[in-house]
């Protein structure tokens, strides 16, 4: 039992040093598999001894060999977090079905959170990933289920896209990411829709003390040096008037920039965004037209980018720019492994409150 378990935890610690190249990689479109690890500062290679998980960051004390750039805790503390969760979850399910299912929803569940969390993005390569994932293993251990569990997933989909349309009109504003509404269909095929209501209840909770604490005590945020939304534009005393083609001209590199952006790349930023940096950052017109303008061309998750003007921190995701502030899928994610790891207790509380209901 105790060589079982310490092969698990082995297993569970490599797993987790690959979700942090995944981290790192996904979000600047980087092959996860063909590239060998390197410092993400000097881009040295790294050697195997560098890459043994926990052990390499004690060896190295923390830092880069060559450049001394120092590595973020983030990586041993997901390596462990996961090492932990993988023994944690064979000690309950055993080898198993349940374990294999478990185990790969959590994990995923934790690469979604951190990115989300550092880039404010859900890359669609996660959300087809886990889907993918998702057919295979219900399919293999949950087949009778499978209908069931993809009603669940198209009832996640639409509830949380509706949430979303009714957010931005009422607010006026980017209420949700798209990716948010992807990720709780994927959420929706794993939990079931029970689950899934108790998972996004949970996360709403989460991200309502979130906000309080970030917009209230401190009175800022990741995303508050955003400019407002809509800026008046072209009448006397509310900016200067605009020509038809100088507008016009405004929008070919909107969407230039909306066609190469596809996703945050902060080594390799496309050429031609790079070249509009310099009139960008001394037109704050330009830069207040090209953030408004592009908030309207849709909502997808979006990732803080200083590679523009600060001062209004423009946001990428999917060729499009938002505004949204809070890391919602981060708080979906962390909620639904939550509910999924006391999904039996979880069962019980609704099966009480119902009776006490009746």
């Amino acid at each position: 039992m105790i060589e079982s378990i310490f092969l698990i935890s082995l297993l569970g610690l490599s797993l987790g040093s690959f979700i942090n190249v995944c981290i790192y990689r996904i979000p600047q479109r980087m092959s996860v598999i063909s590239l060998r690890s390197f410092c993400t500062n000097c881009h040295r290679t790294l050697h195997w001894y560098e890459l043994l998980p926990i052990i390499s960051f004690i060896m190295i004390r923390g830092a880069c060999k060559r450049c001394s750039s120092k590595i973020s805790f983030r990586y041993p503390l997901i390596e462990l977090g996961i090492g932990l969760l993988a023994a944690a979850l064979f000690l309950r399910y055993g080898i198993s079905g349940q374990y294999v299912y478990s185990t790969s929803f959590i994990v995923l569940m934790v690469l979604v959170a951190v990115i989300d969390w550092q880039y404010f993005i859900i890359p669609n390569t996660v959300v087809i990933t886990g889907i993918i994932l998702g057919l295979i293993l219900h399919l293999v251990f949950q087949p009778d289920q499978f209908a069931q569990h993809l009603l669940s997933s198209l009832f996640a989909f639409c509830s949380t896209l509706i949430i979303l349309l009714l957010g931005n009109w009422l607010f006026k504003k980017p209420s949700m990411g798209m990716g948010d509404v992807k990720l709780a269909g994927l959420i929706g095929f794993f939990l079931g829709i029970q689950d899934f209501l108790v998972a996004f209840w949970l996360a709403a909770i989460l991200g309502a003390l979130y906000g309080m604490f970030a917009f209230g005590f401190h009175g800022s945020s990741k995303g508050s040096n955003l400019p407002p939304q809509n800026p008046p534009v072209g009448k006397q005393g509310q900016g200067r008037f605009r020509p038809p083609l100088f507008e016009a001209v405004q929008k070919v590199i909107i969407t230039v920039i909306a066609s190469e952006a596809k996703q945050p790349q902060p080594l390799n930023f496309p050429r031609n965004v790079r070249l509009l940096r310099h009139f960008v950052t001394r037109n704050d017109a330009f830069g207040r037209f090209l953030d408004s303008h592009m908030s309207r061309l849709g909502t997808e998750g979006v990732m803080m980018s200083t590679e523009f003007n600060p001062r209004f921190a423009t946001t990428f995701d999917e060729g499009v720019l938002s505004s949204t502030k809070l890391p919602f899928g981060s708080f979906l994610a962390l909620s639904s492994s939550v509910v999924l790891l006391l999904s039996d207790m979880i069962d019980k509380w609704i099966q009480v409150w119902l009776i006490s209901l009746q």
